[in-house]
């Protein structure tokens, strides 16, 4: 399936490659796991409250068929207002819930974990987002093919710099993700795009639109840059790429992985 987004897009070339009989034994660098924090909080732009998850694992070697879940750690988010959100794991399962978080725009979060006598922390701002005013849907030509195009559109708000996450899903399909700012933009009616020359009528995709700290769009796009760029094992992974969670207790045993906290706007669309 061929898929394209409007502000961030890479081709992708398939190498067709001879295989042969000889078997060839390659010693890939080991290292210490390192605690890995996928903290996303995100909020329905009308609703700031609500059940939210942090997961916590282990990275592992580049053979491992299964990811270390991380059990015990004491995980805590206190507002700037001095409201403490406990997230207590459900199981044996490596996620951490709280129940019912409420948040506020004009607070600061501050994100703790304590795992194995290591302090680890990290503070974030609610970032708000504009509501996705349409859904368009025409065709197009790139590269002298026809391709669907989904246009969605929001207003920016011209009284600061802003930053966006927009998220597609369609069944059946992995999520396509781009990162952009209003730097050219500002204070206009803005739009992202979708493309494929694969879905059908009658599918429906999933447009979900994020408010982004600045940070965030930073470490977002190198993220995606890697990927789109098709690193593979002999490049630097995608795993050393650096969030905003520090260890207080040793700053050389670092964590990978983001807290963040987005507000979000969805849109379904169904092909027509």
């Amino acid at each position: 399936m061929k898929t394209y987004i409007k502000l961030f897009f890479g081709l992708l070339f398939s190498l067709g490659l001879t295989s042969c009989e000889t078997v060839v034994d390659i010693d890939l660098p080991t290292a210490e796991p390192r605690l890995v924090i996928e903290a996303n909080l995100d909020f329905n732009i009308r609703a700031f409250n609500g059940e939210q998850m942090i997961r916590l694992s282990l990275t592992t070697d580049y053979y491992s068929k299964e990811i270390p879940k991380v059990h015990q750690a004491i995980v805590t988010v206190e507002s700037s207002n001095g409201k403490v959100f406990i997230f207590t794991e459900k199981g044996q399962t490596g996620e951490y819930y709280c129940d019912y978080f409420a948040a506020n725009l004009e607070d600061t979060y501050k994100l703790q974990i304590v795992y194995e006598n290591e302090v680890y922390e990290a503070t974030e701002n609610l970032i708000e987002v504009p509501e996705i005013i349409e859904v368009e849907q025409t065709i197009t030509k790139i590269f002298s093919e026809e391709l669907y195009q989904i246009t969605s559109y929001f207003q920016d708000n011209p009284d600061e710099d802003n930053y966006y996450l927009v998220r597609y899903e369609l069944e059946g399909e992995k999520n396509s993700y781009s990162v952009f700012s209003d730097k050219f933009s500002q204070g206009k009616k803005m739009e992202t795009s979708y493309f494929s020359d694969e879905i059908k009528i009658g599918d429906e995709l999933n447009i979900r639109l994020y408010g982004i700290s600045k940070s965030y769009y930073n470490y977002m796009n190198t993220l995606l840059g890697i990927i789109e760029g098709g690193g593979g094992p002999f490049e630097v992974p995608t795993g050393q790429v650096r969030g905003n969670v520090q260890n207080i207790t040793d700053q050389k045993n670092y964590p990978l992985g983001y807290f963040r906290l987005t507000q979000y706007d969805t849109k379904k669309h169904i092909i027509n």
